[in-house]
């Protein structure tokens, strides 16, 4: 299914916009997952995503917005979500939201949310800030406590982030504040959180400070931890098992009459994993990430090998990280079987 760009206001009045995927067959107002991209600094793009397409044949469509923060859209947007400015940028969901139910486009009670590493930050930044408005979660992993991000990420990872979010030095206040992790008691919505054990970007903490605290509280939360990944999922069997997984969490709460979930934790053992079927293997030599054009200039501020990084990690967000490119009938297929 092709999506189609839609523009919408925020809060203050700016401009935001996003890709609306509807399911097909859809009349009236129909499940929807709003999906955040990476970064912050990446850009939701019109191109093959195999998770999408697969929640798109359950039924499910998916809105994925560019906000304020996203490149491609000038320097003045890029750093509307800079340090404090991060709250409105978490407005934005609420925007989003408000956007896709105003229009009739989607149920109000049956929406999900979704993203990775920055994505997965607004994840549950939506669902602690706006419990009221997600009927399910998928956490990728993502940031949820600045101060261990901080303490525990790579050191290049940690002097590009203090531009993005503000410095653990001097800014401990506002970076607590702004950590979904100190209102994740807020959090009501079942949520699966999927991490690789060997992330030095965002530490696997980030993943299991969510899980024991929804564990507590009784919230059914899934816990898919890969042995073998580090910062995203690259191999064949993991992607297929996290996707798997992931349109089986949305099925399940946002179909009509959905079961209730229960905690449980699945800890994948790459020789258990999901085998790929033989339709993926036959066409997995022609697997492969494009070159991505970068859109945004880099500050004058940043040195030569901090830009270098910078670089890597946009790339990585834009492109690498994507799902695979994969024809829409072979991945439609291989769900309905798994």
């Amino acid at each position: 299914m092709r999506p189609e760009l839609v523009t919408y206001a925020a809060h203050d009045g700016l401009e935001l916009s996003g890709w609306l995927y509807r399911p097909p067959g859809a009349s009236g107002a129909a499940p929807y997952v709003l999906s955040f991209h990476g970064g912050p600094e990446g850009q939701e793009r019109p191109r093959f995503r195999s998770l999408y397409q697969a929640l798109l044949a359950r039924g499910i469509g998916v809105f994925a917005p560019n906000v304020r923060g996203s490149a491609g859209f000038g320097k003045r947007f890029v750093n509307l979500d800079n340090g404090a400015l991060r709250y409105d940028g978490i407005r934005d969901i609420e925007a989003s939201v408000r956007y896709l139910v105003g229009a009739g486009i989607g149920d109000p009670g049956r929406l999900g949310i979704m993203g990775g590493s920055y994505g997965g930050y607004m994840t549950m930044a939506g669902l602690a800030w706006y419990p009221e408005l997600f009927a399910a979660g998928a956490n990728l992993f993502g940031v949820v406590n600045f101060e261990t991000f901080f303490a525990q990420t790579e050191p290049w990872m940690a002097a590009i982030s203090t531009l993005e979010y503000g410095d653990p030095e001097t800014q401990a206040e506002l970076l607590r504040d702004l950590s979904p992790i100190h209102k994740v008691d807020r959090v009501k919505a079942p949520t699966i959180v999927l991490h690789g054990a060997n992330d030095t970007n965002v530490p696997v903490v980030e993943a299991e400070q969510v899980v024991d605290s929804l564990r507590r509280r009784g919230v059914p939360v899934e816990y898919v931890l890969f042995p073998d990944e580090g910062h995203g999922f690259r191999k064949t069997a993991n992607r297929i098992t996290s996707q798997v997984a992931i349109v089986e969490w949305f099925e399940r709460y946002l179909g009509p009459g959905g079961p209730a979930g229960s905690a449980r934790f699945r800890a994948l053992d790459p020789l258990e994993a999901v085998e790929p079927p033989l339709d993926l293997l036959q066409v997995a030599p022609q697997l492969g990430v494009g070159a991505v054009e970068l859109q945004r200039p880099l500050p004058d501020l940043l040195g030569a090998p901090q830009r270098a990084v910078r670089e890597q990690r946009q790339a990585e967000t834009l492109g690498e990280l994507d799902d695979l490119e994969l024809e829409p009938g072979l991945v439609r297929r291989d769900f309905e079987r798994l």
